[in-house]
């Protein structure tokens, strides 16, 4: 009830506010209607005891039953959240996008997931939320209650490369560990400088993997990255021990962690389950290397002598 008595009340005074937190997402003109009539909608709260971002309209609310609906264009970059104020309030999504991410403090009724997008509605009760349907000032923060979905994408390029860069750990560690057990049965010793060297070429992967994403795609960067990575390790290893069968499974195993790790970042539902699957036979593998190898021998392998020019 707005004005100063009841015989005098001031109803053009009374606006209809919606709590918009991002007005950039706007896209073109914002009508809704009222009472089957439609009214332009303008940027600016008449109040911010609601919400601190949105737009308003003038309305009359003096007739019996009202009706209001709202029909608009909002493009976003990362989500659409709504917060539940009605007694029993109803909200139906449909979206062309395929991986969405549920947030909020309410869970959907129903979702329907297809390839060209999903369908979601929420149902949500007065008596699901802490404030009530009516209250004076900003004794309330509705925006605390809220249901919605973040649009997220999983799959492009930089997101995949960072994915990839997690487990650069694991694939210059096992490299690090085949050299090592490759040293120990051979009977040689590889220097630090030269485990240096093939630590810098691994991580060399990535900064290529990045730079070629960026111009031919994430599946082919990765192909010639890995292709540039592997040939060159196979070389140096070779170099390193004159022995092309030693390199080619030192190229073999490298090989063997590229394809297992793209698959791994390619996969969704069933990436923890082939990661943990993977991770045991590679420890297999590697456990049974180390049965070949003599540890009292191993021990005692002097180091090489330098072989520079003698005069």
């Amino acid at each position: 009830r707005f004005g100063i008595d009841e015989d005098r009340v001031l109803w053009d005074e009374v606006s209809l506010n919606m709590g918009i937190s991002d007005l950039r997402g706007v896209e073109g003109n914002f009508y809704c209607l009222w009472n089957g009539k439609e009214q332009s909608l303008s940027s600016g709260l008449s109040t911010r005891d609601l919400y601190y971002s949105g737009v308003q309209v003038p309305v009359n609310i003096r007739e019996g039953d009202l009706t209001f609906e709202l029909s608009t264009k909002l493009r976003g970059s990362q989500r659409l959240s709504v917060c539940p104020v009605g007694k029993r309030s109803t909200f139906t999504m449909r979206s062309p996008w395929t991986e969405p991410n549920f947030e909020g403090g309410f869970a959907y009724t129903s979702y329907e997931p297809t390839a060209e997008g999903f369908t979601t509605t929420w149902e949500v009760s007065h008596l699901n939320r802490n404030y009530p349907q009516a209250w004076i000032d900003r004794s309330h923060d509705p925006s605390d209650f809220y249901f919605g979905t973040e649009f997220i994408k999983s799959v492009d390029t930089y997101s995949k490369t960072y994915r990839v860069v997690k487990y650069a750990s694991l694939v210059i560690g096992l490299t690090f560990l085949i050299f090592f057990f490759s040293e120990l049965m051979r009977g040689t010793h590889v220097n630090t400088l030269q485990y240096l060297l093939v630590g810098l070429a691994l991580v060399l992967f990535y900064t290529l993997l990045l730079s070629f994403s960026e111009h031919i795609g994430f599946n082919r960067a990765y192909l010639v990255a890995a292709l540039m990575t592997v040939a060159m390790e196979f070389f140096y290893a070779r170099s390193v021990w004159q022995s092309s069968v030693l390199a080619g499974y030192i190229a073999g195993v490298l090989t063997f962690l590229y394809t297992f790790i793209f698959v791994l970042i390619q996969l969704k539902d069933f990436a923890l389950l082939a990661g943990s699957l993977g991770l045991f036979v590679i420890l297999a593998g590697i456990m049974y290397l180390s049965r070949k190898v003599d540890w009292e021998r191993a021990s005692s392998i002097p180091e090489q002598p330098n072989l520079s020019n003698e005069e």
